[in-house]
């Protein structure tokens, strides 16, 4: 599963845990995941930005979407 923006591995873990996981995706995903803007280039995309963040995009291209065990566990996150 993709990470959210401004989260990384190394940096600074405060940016991480301050906002917490699942504030991170609402912000960036939109609360069912299909936000089409992308707010770090200011963008409106035709694809889904989560699905556009995901390691396995070049090989789905968001077709899978249904599907996805990726948005399961994101939703699994922003539901509780």
């Amino acid at each position: 599963m993709s990470l959210p923006f401004g989260y990384r591995y190394l940096d600074n873990m405060a940016l991480y845990i301050h906002k917490g996981l699942r504030q991170s995706y609402i912000d960036d995903y939109g609360e069912n995941l299909e936000n089409h803007y992308d707010e770090a280039d200011n963008t409106l995309c035709k694809d889904r930005i989560f699905c556009f963040d995901c390691f396995y995009f070049e090989t789905c291209k968001g077709r899978c979407w249904e599907g996805c065990p990726h948005k399961a566990k994101a939703l699994k996150i922003i539901r509780g």
